[in-house]
């Protein structure tokens, strides 16, 4: 397996598009932060909950491998959810 923490039954894309996703959460979490220190710096409620959260390899109950590696309210809003 290496160092992609995806298995690799689906070849390199699945490994690349999971590792792009893995850095856009953590881009999001460091904006998060640098956004809620902005608004304690001007006096503004600061909310606990992030703005934007990615789950990553959460299981759809389908064989579907797109579900897995992308984020779950885009996966919902792809399907209609």
């Amino acid at each position: 397996m290496g160092i992609c923490p995806v298995e690799m039954r689906h070849g390199r894309l699945k490994c690349a598009t999971a590792a792009f996703f893995i850095v856009a959460d953590v881009v999001a979490k460091q904006a998060n932060d640098i956004v809620a220190m902005n608004m304690a710096l001007v006096g503004l409620e600061v909310k606990q909950e992030p703005q934007f959260e990615t789950r990553i390899g959460r299981y759809s109950g389908e064989s579907n491998w797109l579900s897995e590696i992308v984020p779950v309210p885009l996966v919902e809003r792809l399907r209609g959810v």
